[in-house]
């Protein structure tokens, strides 16, 4: 089994590891400090999730910018990353968002594999804090199957800490999660599978999965004609 990232050029190719790596090839500074025993180094699930994991990093900064009276949060570089947001009361629950917004990072990356995998996105907050206050990763679980899918990343924004940042500007525009930045850890319950990069066209189609093809493995898929 392969997964086979696309990008859309050599430059990003040849900086994918800065984007994508596993877990074990570029491990949290604070792991090694570890003793051996007594802390999560001897605990098997904690291991095992660093393993057969991805880290995605944010490829470029996103910003934050005075809009009017408002403020809006954009990219600094489209070629290398897009970003959307959702509405959370109509898409999960007023509750939600009452204090979290969300923000869908897209990065021009697809996945593929030649044969389905069960993918679980995780946060990254086992790997690092950075930035937890600000945001989390939504959780789920996804197949990656034969057709190109662009690689989406939601994000919970809280909404206090938002608005805290924004007041602190001192000009019209500030870094309001830097590059690099740990976003998620994709798991692979059946083993981190080998994976390469090759370059060609990215799919920017909505992709939804339908739930009662999942079981099989091989979930089917419609687009929505747009972009939400």
């Amino acid at each position: 089994m392969t997964v086979t990232f696309t990008v859309p050029d050599e430059i990003i190719k040849s900086s994918f590891d800065e984007i994508i790596s596993p877990v074990q090839k570029k491990k949290p500074n604070w792991l090694s400090a570890l003793r051996s025993r007594g802390t999560v180094r001897s605990c098997p699930s904690f291991m095992w999730q660093f393993r057969d994991s991805l880290i995605v990093r944010l490829p470029c900064d996103v910003m934050i910018c005075k809009d009017g009276g408002q403020f809006k949060i954009d990219t600094l570089n489209d070629t290398l990353m897009e970003v959307f947001s959702h509405s959370l009361d109509t898409e999960l629950s007023e509750e939600h968002s009452k204090d979290f917004l969300n923000l869908k990072i897209r990065p021009m990356i697809s996945y593929r594999s030649n044969k389905p995998v069960k993918a679980v996105q995780m946060t990254s907050f086992n790997y690092t804090t950075q930035d937890e206050l600000l945001f989390r990763s939504v959780e789920g679980v996804f197949p990656i199957i034969k057709e190109n899918t662009q690689l989406n990343i939601n994000l919970f924004l809280r909404t206090s800490e938002l608005v805290k940042r924004s007041k602190a500007m001192s000009g019209d525009r500030d870094v309001l999660i830097s590059s690099g930045t740990p976003l998620c850890m994709i798991y692979f319950p059946q083993g981190l599978p080998r994976y390469k990069v090759d370059v060609g066209n990215i799919l920017k189609n909505d992709i939804r999965y339908k739930y009662k093809d999942f079981k099989s493995g091989l979930a089917k898929f419609y687009f929505s004609g747009g972009l939400k």
